[in-house]
């Protein structure tokens, strides 16, 4: 009898303390019609586990997402029915924290938005061991996908997870993730496997962004030939910094970012461009790695005032072909 009801308590406290790492997703339409055919995948430890909707209404629709500790959560929004600008979603932790909310009202530009913004990377009830979630942000600018193409992610040489970009850009948000927990000391690398033989257009485009535990930019890495993306070796995801150095994997030049001095950040018209190099060309990249102004450098200032809002970083090349870049905010 006593053996019973030992075996009975624990499993009441087995089931309590996994419903406290429980996460919640309400789902909201501003047109208080449903999503019309939009939805939002649910990914657990980079598993689709629910593709999710409001079916009609304006909401909330509630739905639980059974974590447990030190699983990685993302929220991809899937467009792939129409007003995907009315829907709305938040994230809640176990004790109905607000951790997440996605609208496209709060957006920089709501009526060009593309529906509610992915999340990505969200550590579930986190245990001291852990110092927070590696994310790889991945995109494909012409909407084709990775070809077959994926990422083997190794974590202190093992093998840990597999992704891709798939070809989902007229279904789904833009980019995906590849979000993995990690420890202090944990050595991460990403290799390339390109899986099709490559044709002029299968891999110009796709790249990645590589984040650290602080939500901070390690590297954007852009393919813009035949050859895909080059491996990322021996990353320490922990061993961050709030000022990061930003490397731009855009073609084969070694970049240097500690002879260039870029003023104002942020600017609403003009750039100046301190530096002793000679400098003939410069150009400018947006956060999706896609060149959006560029020109002969013959003067110390550019002008950046057609530019839309946002992060950008500069690449500034000199006679021998020497890359410099450095980033600056336009407002």
């Amino acid at each position: 009898m006593i053996k019973h009801a030992l075996t009975t308590l624990l499993i009441l406290s087995s089931l309590i303390a996994s419903s406290r790492c429980d996460y919640t997703v309400k789902l909201y339409d501003h047109g208080h019609d449903g999503w019309e055919g939009n939805s939002l995948v649910v990914r657990i430890n980079n598993i689709n586990v629910a593709d999710i909707t409001l079916a009609n209404g304006g909401g909330p629709y509630t739905y639980t997402i059974a974590a447990q500790p030190n699983d990685v959560i993302s929220l991809l929004f899937r467009r792939n029915g129409s007003h995907f600008t009315e829907c709305r979603y938040e994230l809640y932790d176990p004790n109905n924290n607000l951790i997440a909310a996605r609208d496209c009202s709060t957006q920089p530009n709501p009526h060009g938005c593309g529906g509610p913004e992915n999340v990505y990377g969200v550590l579930a009830c986190p245990t001291p061991d852990m110092c927070g979630v590696m994310t790889i942000e991945m995109f494909d600018y012409w909407g084709q996908g990775w070809c077959g193409a994926y990422l083997d992610v190794y974590v202190n040489n093992v093998l840990t997870v597999t992704g891709t970009h798939m070809n989902l850009s007229y279904a789904w948000a833009d980019n995906e993730d590849i979000s993995i927990a990690v420890r202090p000391g944990d050595a991460v690398d990403i290799i390339f496997d390109p899986q099709v033989y490559p044709t002029s257009w299968c891999y110009n485009g796709m790249g990645y962004f590589l984040y650290d535990t602080n939500g901070d930019t390690l590297a954007i890495h852009v393919s813009q030939d035949t050859n895909g993306l080059e491996d990322k070796i021996r990353i320490l995801p922990c061993h961050n910094s709030t000022n990061p150095s930003l490397s731009l994997f855009l073609s084969n030049n070694d970049v240097q970012n500690d002879k260039l001095i870029i003023y104002p950040s942020p600017t609403s018209s003009l750039l100046y461009i301190e530096t002793n190099e000679s400098i003939v060309e410069y150009r400018i990249v947006n956060i999706q790695g896609i060149s959006v102004q560029n020109g002969v450098f013959t003067d110390q200032q550019i002008s950046v005032e057609k530019l839309p809002r946002g992060t950008y970083f500069i690449e500034v090349y000199n006679l021998d072909g020497t890359r410099f870049l450095e980033s600056f905010i336009k407002i």
